[in-house]
């Protein structure tokens, strides 16, 4: 994620340009592109915060440019197609776009619309991937660093989630197993360990239960089962 390139096309107010580079600094991003700025970038140092170095390496380049120089260019819209037909604005979500996140290189772009008007439709038609953030209401503009700070959110937290490893079916199957031999100690009625079993498997695959956490709940139930045979003896 940290290879992402994040453009700004023609930002006109200081503040966003300041706050932009804030949320990238927040994400452990670098590599900042000024398209055509309209702004003044000394004025954004004030709202950059920790990132104004962000601001003093990016680079100035044309809209012409950044195309050219980008092999993967995800665009952004906060007015999703109304038809199928209008394939410039058909969109992903920023969830969508974390599941695909292991596709990006460093030769990926993430363009942020002008701060006044977005990108137009011609520029929606040059993008591989148009990403849109529903907001469940009538007014679904948000303001460009608002925008990036969401879209980097879900790219960081998919990216945490596969450095967490997940418990293997055979875990999760064992503690189901010691689940059961618990609940029969505990001499919980025949007829619902079943229910028990099945509740209990349906429950650990929801929840994502990492190696770690099996581990300590393994252990949880077995000493929890040898208690009740001392106390049976």
């Amino acid at each position: 994620m940290q290879e992402l390139t994040v453009a700004l096309l023609q930002p006109v107010y200081p503040t966003n340009v300041g706050y932009v580079a804030r949320v990238m600094k927040n994400f452990g991003l670098q590599k900042l592109v000024l398209a055509d700025p309209k702004a003044d970038v000394k004025e954004a140092m004030k709202f950059a915060s920790h990132g104004s170095q962000i601001l003093e390496e990016a680079t100035i380049l044309s809209l012409k440019q950044l195309f050219r120089k980008y092999e993967l260019i995800i665009g952004t819209t906060a007015i999703p197609a109304k038809r199928s037909s209008n394939l410039p604005r058909s969109v992903i979500t920023p969830a969508d776009l974390a599941e695909q996140s292991t596709q990006l290189t460093r030769d990926t772009c993430l363009l942020l619309g002008r701060d006044t008007t977005g990108l137009t439709r011609s520029e929606l038609d040059q993008c591989d991937l148009i990403v849109q953030i529903p907001t469940g209401t009538d007014y679904e503009t948000l303001n460009v660093s608002h925008a990036l700070a969401i879209i980097l959110y879900e790219l960081s937290k998919a990216k945490q989630a596969r450095t967490v490893k997940k418990a293997s079916k055979i875990q999760r199957e064992r503690l189901v197993d010691l689940a059961t031999h618990l609940a029969k100690m505990a001499r919980v009625q025949r007829h619902k360990i079943n229910q028990l079993r099945a509740g209990f498997r349906k429950m650990l695959g929801r929840s994502f239960i990492t190696e770690r956490e099996a581990y300590l709940l393994m252990g949880l139930l077995r000493k929890s089962a040898s208690a009740l045979e001392r106390l049976g003896r």
